[in-house]
């Protein structure tokens, strides 16, 4: 799907997005162009719920913040969403931060099964502020999330650590880390706001340097 506002466009385009495509083994891929008004449409196609995944470029003029398109899709969203951030990379080690809790065993479930698909490994991170009336909590989750990603053939790794700032602290381990692929949880399609200025997720979107994997609730 690319959308645009010159319609005389349409036709290079088409010929540009068509040979990209074969040159990457994807000759057989569906090109979507709409020009003019196209408010609602990648949110309207991603609703109708026809895509296991969503693989988005945010615009190259966006600055560091994640654009209004990609916080748009993200409250839509019934289906992971990969966004593209970084120099490509073959994807060989993701880092999936995960909460204890059902959100996290969503995230989990859709980390685990791109890393079972592409070969790689996988590391679980949870960020703790330290309140240690998580602890058992949090211990049981994680040795599950374990449990999940080797019942699919996953190398896995865990991993603990305490940080006021839970963004940075994601965005440092991948980075110290070599990890190719960030996996975070969102809060799912609905009527809550991601857009406030402290959220995670929204942090991690904004000041990763390599792709990130959200996995919206209910949807692995």
């Amino acid at each position: 799907l690319c959308m645009g506002e010159d319609a005389e466009e349409t036709e290079p385009r088409h010929v540009r997005l068509k040979n990209l495509a074969e040159e990457h083994g994807l000759a057989g891929a569906e090109i979507v162009l709409r020009f003019g008004r196209s408010d609602g449409e990648a949110e309207k196609r991603l609703r109708e719920g026809l895509y296991d995944l969503v693989l988005l470029s945010p615009r190259s003029d966006a600055g560091d913040d994640p654009d209004d398109l990609v916080t748009d899709l993200l409250q839509a969203a019934v289906a992971p969403i990969l966004i593209a951030r970084g120099e490509p990379r073959p994807i060989r080690r993701l880092l999936l931060a995960t909460a204890a809790g059902e959100p996290g065993k969503t995230t989990v479930r859709g980390g685990a099964r791109l890393a079972a698909r592409l070969g790689a490994t996988l590391t679980l991170l949870h960020v703790s502020r330290g309140d240690p009336s998580e602890g058992t909590r949090v211990e049981s989750h994680l040795g599950k999330a374990a449990a999940t990603a080797r019942g699919l053939d996953v190398g896995c790794e865990v991993r603990l650590c305490r940080a006021g700032d839970p963004a940075a602290a994601i965005v440092s381990e991948a980075r110290e880390g070599g990890h190719d692929v960030i996996v975070i949880g969102a809060h799912g399609p609905g009527p809550r706001s991601i857009k406030g200025r402290e959220d995670v997720m929204l942090r991690i979107l904004a000041e990763a340097d390599r792709p990130v994997l959200v996995v919206p609730d209910g949807t692995a």
